[in-house]
């Protein structure tokens, strides 16, 4: 089964980091970009995030990803892969040992593990979190059980280290107390009538063993809640009506989902519609069910513990909870659908009229995990990069704000006549006050990459008359500006978005490594030094920043530290030639000439064909003596297509040298 699981999901190895929050908890993480290291681990448990859930251990296997792979997106995607491939072969082996039934419990196990629902959780790199506390949760469950069996308490001790493990992983465990007594019920029957003792007083003596669990649950619930207050999320500032409302109907979306699974896409869910009488409708559908079950438990206990599971594990993110944004989202499901495919696969059991033999359940299993296997890997592929997972998400709910993503990552990729095209559905909107500060920005930036500059820049300065707040639509005429050339104008404007105070964090970074390369362009090199190291103070692990960074200590004679923060530019972003060649360069006024070369030699294979590439090859031919071969390069270089803007600019000046 995990073999399987491994190999649909293998794919994803390739995939890029998404620019949905993947890099926040990675690339720009500046504990993970340290790697693995005590300190690190230090600060990811004494530091509680503004507006973001407390996942220390998360954040430490991403250190371990680094430590072990680098910060290529392949190592954290693998990770994902193997946890998933992991999980459903530990749930196989969980629920047989709790049922004594292999079949079921493979067949259980293998719907959860092909369903479509699972790939938001293994593609996407952010949600790590579900992977790894999964984990944390079967073994929580797997040590229960042998508690259970052997009745000693050293094993509660272990299930209670592997829940805090948990819980510190994902908050969304914090259900573990309840769905561990759904266990005693059904299959574990420690709900049974035992001699001598009064079912009261068996419920009673369950509940009080549970009750270190439900402290760890308040403690964490009570410290998410705290830490989720200044998010301002949209569901937890909803009316109780519209939160009820929400809970009860993503019971039934996701149920829905299971068994109809197309269109899969991240949803935020409409908080203005279950209000008052809208909401009886989706509470009567789950009531019917439940009481359904109930009237079911004494000869079809799974049923309880099945649904009771589904509705228990996803409370904490059904919106009822006033913590976190409260998304209609795939990978909601991954604790509830265990639950769910247990109630499923245990009454097909249940009403089949006889036992059926093995070769007849695998014409029925076998079909219907292939089928939920293809579905899954189409599912897969709309993941693989940003643009075509917001091209998809456009097209699944229309929604201003996903078309407005996707044309971004149109203009990251560099096909600024797609993103003009697809931008005209919500053009008109820019002057919306809740999306049209990312509109214009992305007009701006459109724009420019096109080659109207100028355009962009008049265009801004309309933009702000009408509204001036819009620091976002400030900060891209003030990068209008510096490539014009207009550097004092764009200083003003970039003084003017940090006077604002509305930018931080990472747009704070941007505007200050913004305003460090004007200044240099100026020669007020300590001014810019100053800006770039504050920008560095705001995203570390951008390495745009240590790239300018090292060119504006390189002309100030500082070699030495340049040259780390060249290496540091190019560890983080190893696909970039500018910074590759920019360490080159250093590396042979150094006198380290090997290393030069096997950085050239680097630029040439990541960029085959581009100028940048034959650049790279002229100087390595001019180090060898090689003159006429170097010039041959590098008029070639000044040819054909350049990656960046002063490549042929400077393979002119090279070819201006050797002449």
């Amino acid at each position: 089964l995990a073999g399987l699981v491994l190999a649909l999901y293998w794919p994803a190895v390739d995939f890029k980091l998404l620019s949905l929050d993947d890099a926040y908890y990675t690339t720009d993480n500046r504990l993970v970009a340290g790697g693995l290291t005590r300190q690190n681990v230090l600060s990811a448990f004494s530091e509680f995030p503004d507006g973001d859930f407390y996942i220390p251990l998360t954040t430490v296997s991403f250190m371990a990803d680094v430590e072990i792979f680098g910060m290529a997106p392949r190592g954290f995607h693998f990770t994902n892969i193997l946890l998933h491939a992991f999980n459903m072969g530990l749930l196989f082996l969980l629920l047989w040992r709790m049922t004594g039934a292999s079949g079921p419990s493979a067949m259980a196990a293998a719907l959860v593990a092909f369903h479509p629902l699972r790939v938001e959780s293994v593609a996407w790199i952010t949600e790590r979190k579900d992977v790894l506390s999964f984990l944390f949760l079967l073994l929580s469950v797997s040590s229960y059980l042998r508690f259970v069996r052997t009745a000693k308490w050293r094993w509660y001790c272990v299930l209670f280290l592997f829940a805090v493990m948990g819980m510190l992983t994902k908050p969304m465990l914090v259900t573990l107390p309840v769905l561990l007594f759904l266990l005693d019920f059904w299959p574990l029957g420690r709900l049974q009538t035992v001699p001598g003792i009064s079912p009261r007083k068996r419920i009673l003596s369950l509940a009080v063993e549970k009750i270190p669990l439900v402290g760890l649950s308040i403690l964490t619930s009570v410290l998410t809640i705290v830490l989720q207050r200044s998010a301002a999320p949209p569901i937890a500032g909803g009316s109780l009506a519209s939160r009820v409302g929400h809970s009860f109907s993503s019971d039934l979306i996701y149920l829905y989902q299971t068994l109809w699974p197309r269109e899969l896409a991240l949803l935020l869910f409409d908080q203005s519609w279950p209000r008052h009488t809208a909401i009886l409708l989706p509470m009567a559908g789950v009531a019917i069910v439940t009481a359904a079950v109930v009237l079911a438990a004494g000869k079809r206990p799974f049923l309880v513990t099945g649904w009771g599971w589904y509705l228990v594990a996803l409370l904490p993110v059904s919106g009822i909870v006033p913590s976190g944004i409260q998304w209609i989202s795939d990978r909601f499901t991954y604790v509830p659908h265990v639950g769910l495919m247990v109630a499923i696969v245990w009454f097909a059991v249940s009403i089949a009229p006889v036992r059926l033999p093995r070769w007849a359940l695998s014409l029925i299993a076998i079909p219907l995990i292939l089928l939920l296997a293809i579905l899954a890997r189409r599912q897969l592929m709309l993941w693989k990069d940003s643009a075509t997972f917001f091209g998809w998400k456009a097209h699944v709910t229309g929604e201003t704000c996903d078309i407005n993503r996707f044309v971004e990552e149109l203009i990251m990729q560099g096909d600024y006549a797609r993103a003009r095209e697809e931008e005209k559905r919500i053009l008109p909107l820019a002057g919306d006050s809740r999306e049209g500060g990312y509109i214009q920005l992305n007009h701006l930036r459109i724009l420019a990459g096109m080659g109207e500059r100028k355009g962009a820049i008049e265009q801004a300065r309309r933009y702000l008359v009408v509204r001036p707040e819009l620091w976002e639509t400030r900060l891209q005429l003030a990068e209008a500006l510096s490539a014009e050339g207009r550097y004092v104008e764009a200083i003003d404007e970039y003084r003017r978005v940090l006077d604002m105070h509305l930018a931080k964090g990472r747009q704070l970074g941007i505007a200050m490594e913004g305003m460090g390369v004007a200044l240099s362009r100026l020669g007020k090199n300590e001014e810019a030094l100053a800006c770039f190291n504050e920008a560095l103070g705001e995203i570390p692990a951008r390495a745009s920043i240590h790239f300018n960074l090292a060119r504006l200590l390189e002309g100030r004679g500082e070699k030495g530290p340049a040259l780390l923060h060249y290496e540091e530019s190019v560890r983080l972003d190893p696909g970039n030639p500018a910074f590759r060649l920019g360490m080159a360069e250093l590396q042979v006024k150094a006198g380290a000439v090997e290393a030069a070369v096997a950085q050239m030699q680097e630029v040439a294979r990541i960029a085959p064909g581009k100028a940048e590439a034959f650049l790279a090859l002229g100087r390595i031919l001019e180090m060898g003596g090689s003159n006429a071969a170097a010039r041959a390069s590098y008029e070639k270089a000044m040819t054909v297509p350049a990656l960046l803007d002063d490549t042929r600019e400077v393979a002119k000046k090279r070819l201006v040298r050797l002449k």
